[in-house]
């Protein structure tokens, strides 16, 4: 299954969203890792202008 298609930034935001939910799963679990509110908004941010652009 090929990559054609996706574009190279929209491929660098599912990695971060990825990462941003396992650190999320980490914080529900209660593990020593704090998320700042700034992270969370950051990630609603970039979901929300992919979703503008049509991504």
């Amino acid at each position: 299954m090929g990559m054609k298609g996706i574009s190279e930034s929209l491929i660098e935001d599912i990695i971060l969203a990825k990462e941003y939910g396992e650190r999320l799963e980490k914080v529900v679990k209660g593990e020593n890792e704090t998320l700042k509110v700034d992270d969370v908004n950051e990630l609603f941010a970039l979901v929300n202008k992919n979703k503008e652009s049509g991504k």
